[in-house]
């Protein structure tokens, strides 16, 4: 025990530093295909806005 706080023993807090990371990883992940379809439509509208003025 440290400061109050129990400590876990250094291979059950590497596992959950670990899986936080794979987390952090998986949810980037699923940010950056978020942001790439967000990309994408922004084009589409884009183009879209452009086609409406020329007409």
């Amino acid at each position: 025990m440290r400061d109050g706080f129990m400590t876990l023993p250094s291979d059950i807090s590497d596992e959950a530093e670990f899986l936080k990371t794979e987390k952090l990883q998986e949810d980037l992940a699923a940010q950056k295909a978020e942001q790439e379809l967000l990309k994408e439509e922004v084009k589409n509208l884009t183009e879209s806005q452009h086609h409406v003025i020329k007409t």
